[in-house]
Parts: structure tokens; C-alpha cells; sequence
């Protein structure tokens, strides 16, 4: 549970309102294959009850010199107010955390290769499309459609 404080009207009052979250998990392990399913719940009382919640399941495969990681997240909320997070693994040295309201998924591959001890090639692709709008994002940055693609590549070289 988290209390929260907001502006009612500017500087003048504030209102407290609850937030409560709920998350449940559960992983297997062995020595090629890793697999993680977790369930989010919220529940917020800003402007009246939103709910939210969050299905993820990942899975990471482990061969010789390759590895493949898979992600998969459902998610459906009221409103911004019962938002959820869900981590998603990035690249080497990098990962993000992923903010889901309205109704969607997001699914991401990542991919590594070792080539030899020196050369190892990493390439991410995220795939995010929404159920309840036509428009990502505002601005200079807004996408008039309602599912997105995004791609990175890494390679790393030593010497």
C-alpha cells in the first residue's frame, strides 16, 4: 500500500488518496532454459476505483555459444492512475522499465551470439501494439498507429 499527495487546487489543498499493488511470481530453472511467469495487480482511488493489471512471462534459452531471451507481457488498466511497470531486459550493460496503462502487450527478442572469446553480437527486437487507441505518444514523438516496432544491435569487440 502507498499513500500518495496531490495538488487539488494549485498550493491551496491536497488530497491523499491509497494506491495498493500485488505482485505474484513463478520461475524454473535449469542449466539451458529459464522460464518466469509473474502476475501485477493495482488498485488506485484517485478519481474513483481504476484497477489494473500485468501478465508477464519470459523465458531465456541457453545453447553452446548462443542465447535467447523471449518476453511477453498482457496488460489492461482503467486509467493512467492504475499503471504498472514491467522490467524488460535490454542489451549488454542496459535494460528498461516498460510503463503499461490502457489495454496492449509488448513482446521483445534478444538475441547474443559469442563468435569467438574477442567478437560477441547482440540484436533486440520489441514489438508493443495497444487495443484501445490509434496513436502512440505526443508530440514530435507521436506515432499515428497503434502498434510500434523497435530494433538494436550491439557488437562487441576486445582487444
Amino acid at each position: 500500500m502507498r499513500v500518495r499527495a496531490r495538488d487539488i487546487k494549485k498550493g491551496v489543498s491536497m488530497r491523499y488518496y491509497e494506491t495498493h499493488s500485488i505482485r505474484m511470481g513463478v520461475s524454473y530453472s535449469s542449466d539451458a532454459l529459464y522460464l518466469r511467469t509473474s502476475a501485477d495487480f493495482v488498485s488506485s482511488d484517485y478519481k474513483g476505483r481504476d484497477t489494473g493489471w500485468l501478465l508477464s512471462q519470459t523465458a531465456c534459452y541457453r545453447y553452446r555459444r548462443m542465447r535467447l531471451d523471449m518476453s511477453m507481457v498482457y496488460f489492461d488498466t482503467d486509467s493512467y492512475e492504475s499503471r504498472l511497470y514491467a522490467y524488460e531486459k535490454g542489451l549488454l550493460y542496459g535494460f528498461s522499465s516498460f510503463m503499461c496503462y490502457g489495454k496492449g502487450m509488448r513482446g521483445t527478442l534478444i538475441s547474443r551470439v559469442d563468435i569467438s572469446d574477442k567478437i560477441m553480437v547482440m540484436a533486440k527486437i520489441g514489438y508493443t501494439a495497444y487495443f484501445d487507441r490509434s496513436s502512440i505518444g505526443s508530440g514530435l514523438q507521436m506515432i499515428d498507429a497503434s502498434s510500434m516496432t523497435d530494433t538494436e544491435l550491439q557488437v562487441r569487440m576486445r582487444f
